[in-house]
């Protein structure tokens, strides 16, 4: 069972409207991927042709989600690491198949002193997988400066609204903009 905070349900996208915008986007030929936690949901994902899923950080160790994931017809399935130590990561990592997995490394702090991005190093050294960013920090420029650290792939919020309050305001970026961050 997925767990939405109550103020966030307005947000919680129909069925129908998640089937339109993947079929869509999969008409454009584009790779299209979904971040859940709840197993449930993983048949109707799958159904979908879904490209990649993205496992949050506090489902780091939830080896049921993993495995049922890593077990549909997807190309990846990425583990965001978050604020997961290396036991953490390493107790997930021995117990499914390490095939389709990428690792991101997130930092949840607000300056750019403290983003870490040599963890990025020590992450693809220890565990021998491709490592991702994911920006959670107000500091947009890390989407330019992590570059030198030979990312996988890049995570970033996007929002289409600048007068919306969305759940990662803080540090979406306006879809505007996306254009001058590529």
């Amino acid at each position: 069972m997925i767990f939405i905070k109550k103020n966030f349900l307005k947000l919680k996208l129909k069925n129908i409207t998640l089937v339109n915008f993947i079929r869509n986007v999969k008409k454009k030929g584009k790779l299209i991927g979904v971040a859940t936690n709840d197993v449930s949901r993983i048949k109707f994902f799958k159904k979908l042709n879904i490209d990649f899923y993205k496992v949050l950080s506090p489902d780091i160790k939830n080896i049921d989600l993993i495995k049922n994931l890593i077990n549909t017809n997807c190309k990846k399935v990425f583990l965001s690491t978050g604020l997961a130590n290396f036991n953490e990561i390493k107790f997930t990592l021995d117990r499914i198949s390490k095939k389709k997995i990428s690792l991101i490394h997130t930092s949840f702090k607000k300056e750019k002193i403290d983003l870490n991005f040599k963890r990025m190093t020590k992450l693809k050294k220890k565990f021998g997988l491709p490592i991702c960013y994911g920006n959670h920090s107000k500091y947009l420029k890390s989407l330019i400066d992590v570059k030198k650290y030979k990312p996988y792939g890049i995570f970033f919020y996007v929002k289409l609204d600048k007068k919306l309050n969305y759940p990662d305001n803080i540090h979406a970026l306006n879809v505007d903009k996306i254009n001058s961050y590529l």
